[in-house]
């Protein structure tokens, strides 16, 4: 061999070396490719230098497709393919089979804010694509159906992926795991997916309520044999569940929850014998249970619960369902079920979760049920139940909720409740229960809700109530309850609600409240409630609520109450309270959240019905969020501070039967969204002011007063009112026909003639 041949081999090798490299920096450098495009050939060109010399062409093509793919897949995120990584390190691949070629590419939860590139397609002997749980956008490339070796495609959990389902992903022969699920797809379900019949998991599931696939499901799926899990939840479905699926005989999962599927259960869903979750809530169902559905004796998850209005499951609960023996978990709530509960249910061993609520159910609660070992929840409210609460269910060791209220149980409290160690929420209320709250029920040391409101229990307060360290919320309102407020109840440190009104307590409020530091709302209104209110109070600084109306109480209102920084709420009417309105009051915030829509509950400060003297504070006029103020029937005197109508947000301002004087203020003409205006019983003197006209006012009440002058045409311009009463006033001239012809007005005004 002459000494120049291997220098001119050297050479050869190495110009092919920088083919392969210029080759790669030239595909890692390309600029980023539309990922809904047809994808174009795979490069001619010297393979990718990543893909290393002598590993097949295969290979370097799918390095290639790579590196032309990552920034448009990658988005703001950073992988590390590049033509000096091998392959073999590069981020979520892996190289298998011989020849070698990419046979699995997994990026899930890489942080990737891309698209899908539509030349992922020609990875050909790609096995598993795993793109979920990323920030993904666009459309799913139709290219996907070229991956015929493919057994896994998960795209789900990118909430941004938007379009339709090709129809071309039902040529995926081998297919076993299909998830296209949280993502914001649309368009009907392709009924070429039912040709997949090596699917074992078909996930087009979502978690927004808003929005989805639509169109009915199709009963193509009927025919994956194989199928374990099907999730369509969440989406906005239509028309009848297909019975065809009921031929899935592996099937283990069916959410079909969360739809508008209509029609009724279909009886062959009965024939899943090996199904364990069965979800199908909120939709639009009709018709009754199918006792058919008794035979899924692997069930271990059954929810039927319904939308609450209109449509919903009729009929009885089948005893069937007692059947079910590895039942955890039974929802049945929100329908329009009647007759009784079956006391085979209390044959569920294995029974966590049993919810019948909110439905038409009558009859007695079983005892069978205090059998329920397993228990943990319990929720039969808002049904037709009566009869005694059975006192077997004191032995639900395990039970952590038990949820009866607004229904028709009678009889008294069994005190064996009082045994339910574990119990954190006990509600009783809103029926029929007589006599005394059981004492023992102040051992429930894990009790953190107690409603026992709108009964007829009488006696005393237990002072072992005092006792539940971790009680948030105590509602004993609306019964016949007597005696004085427990001091002990000032041990509640972590309670947040405390509800005793509409009941017959006596004495005073206890000081020793004032140490609930987590106090948000406190009701101890409609009682017969006698001394003064503690200024410990004052130092509630999470309350939000102080409802003390309708009592019995005296003195003065401490002006430590002003420093509740949190209140949106202030109602001590109805009392005897004396002393003059505390200028402190004008600290208060009267911040209350959202104040558009119905759900606004109206900020207000109520202190009418005592005795209280002297003027209204100037300093109201810094409640600048308050809703409703009221001051009604005291012995205020002076006149109308005009700093009121700095209140922008007030809707309603009541300072009748007072002994005001003076004129009205033009200021309250500013108060644009006032609603009711109670000017009268007072001693006002000088004219209506025409700024009233400016006002949204529903209702004008300056009766019983002193006014002149006559009614200001301006009022006409009142588009909404509707009472206007002028009555017991010195007024002249006539009443503007812009008032008179009102429909819908009622006007009293002594006798003043329309104009």
């Amino acid at each position: 061999m002459t000494p120049t041949r291997p220098r001119r081999l050297l050479a050869v090798l190495g110009a092919a070396v920088l083919s392969w490299a210029l080759a790669a920096c030239a595909a890692d450098e390309a600029p980023s490719a539309d990922p809904t495009a047809t994808p174009a050939a795979a490069p001619s060109a010297a393979p990718c230098a990543a893909a290393k010399p002598g590993r097949g062409p295969g290979l370097a093509e799918d390095c290639e497709t790579l590196l032309a793919a990552r920034d448009v897949l990658a988005g703001n995120a950073v992988l590390n393919w590049s033509a000096g990584t091998p392959m073999d390190q590069w981020d979520g691949v892996t190289i298998e089979g011989s020849p070698p070629r990419v046979g699995i590419l997994d990026l899930a939860e890489s942080g990737l804010t891309g698209s899908i590139p539509s030349g992922l397609g020609r990875l050909a002997d790609l096995r598993v694509l795993d793109l979920g749980g990323n920030e993904l956008s666009g459309v799913i490339p139709s290219t996907l159906d070229r991956l015929t070796n493919l057994r896994v495609l998960d795209l789900g959990r990118n909430i941004l992926l938007r379009g339709g389902i090709p129809s071309g992903l039902g040529r995926l022969a081998n297919l076993r795991e299909l998830n296209l699920g949280r993502n914001d797809l649309n368009g009907s379900i392709p009924p070429e997916l039912g040709s997949l019949t090596n699917l074992r998991v078909l996930d087009l599931g979502r978690r927004d309520l808003s929005g989805g696939l639509t169109g009915g499901i199709p009963p193509e799926l009927g025919g994956l044999t194989n199928l374990r899990v099907l999730d369509l939840a969440a989406n906005e479905l239509t028309g009848d569940i297909p019975p065809e699926l009921g031929g899935l005989a592996d099937l283990r999962t069916l959410n079909l929850g969360w739809n508008d599927l209509a029609g009724g259960i279909p009886p062959e869903l009965g024939g899943l014998a090996d199904l364990q979750r069965l979800d199908i809530r909120w939709n639009d169902l009709i018709g009754g249970i199918p006792p058919e559905l008794g035979d899924l004796t692997n069930l271990q998850y059954l929810d039927l619960s319904g939308k609450g209005y209109e449509n919903g499951l009729s009929g009885s609960i089948p005893p069937e369902l007692g059947s079910l023996a590895n039942l955890q978990h039974l929802d049945l709530n929100s329908n329009k079920l009647t007759g009784g509960i079956p006391p085979e249910l209390g044959g569920l061993a294995g029974l966590q979760h049993l919810d019948l609520n909110s439905n038409k159910l009558t009859g007695g609660i079983p005892p069978e049920l205090g059998g329920l070992a397993g228990l943990q929840r319990m929720n039969l409210a808002a049904n037709g139940l009566t009869g005694n609460i059975p006192p077997e269910l004191g032995g639900l060791a395990n039970l952590h909720s038990l949820w009866l209220v607004w229904n028709e149980l009678s009889g008294s409290i069994p005190s064996g409740l009082g045994r339910l160690a574990n119990l954190q929420v006990l509600g009783l209320g809103r029926n029929e229960l007589s006599g005394s709250i059981p004492p023992e029920l102040g051992g429930l040391a894990n009790l953190e809700n107690l409603d026992l409101d709108g009964n007829e229990l009488s006696g005393g307060i237990p002072p072992e109530l005092g006792g539940l360290a971790n009680l948030e919320s105590l509602d004993l309102g609306g019964n016949e309850l007597s005696g004085g407020i427990p001091p002990e109840l000032g041990n509640l440190t972590n309670l947040e609600v405390l509800a005793l009104g509409a009941n017959d307590l006596t004495g005073g409020i206890p000081s020793e409240l004032g140490g609930l530091a987590n106090l948000q709302m406190l009701f101890l209104g409609a009682n017969d409630l006698t001394g003064g209110i503690p200024s410990e109070l004052g130092g509630l600084a999470n309350l939000q609520m102080l409802f003390l109306g309708a009592n019995d109480l005296t003195g003065g209102i401490p002006s430590e109450i002003g420093g509740l920084a949190s209140l949106w709420a202030l109602d001590l009417s109805g009392n005897d309270l004396s002393g003059s309105i505390p200028p402190e009051l004008g600290d208060l915030e009267f911040v209350q959240g959202d104040r558009s829509g119905d759900g606004h509950l109206p900020s207000e400060l109520n202190l009418s019905g005592n005795g209280l003297t002297g003027s209204i504070p100037p300093e109201f006029g810094s409640l600048m969020r308050l809703d409703e103020l009221n001051l009604s029937g005291n012995g205020l005197t002076g006149s109308i501070p005009p700093e009121l109508g700095s209140l922008e947000y007030l809707r309603v301002l009541n300072i009748a039967e007072n002994e005001l004087t003076g004129s009205i203020p033009p200021e309250l003409g500013s108060l644009e969204y006032l609603w009711v205006l109670n000017l009268s019983g007072n001693e006002l003197t000088g004219s209506i002011p025409l700024e009233l006209g400016m006002t949204i006012l529903h209702n004008l009440n300056l009766a019983g007063n002193r006014l002149t002058g006559s009614v200001p045409p301006e009022l006409g311009s009142l588009k909404y009112l509707q009472e206007l009463d002028l009555r017991g006033n010195g007024l002249t001239g006539c009443v503007p026909r812009a008032l008179t012809d009102k429909r819908n007005l009622e006007i009293a005004a002594d006798g003043l003639p329309p104009c």
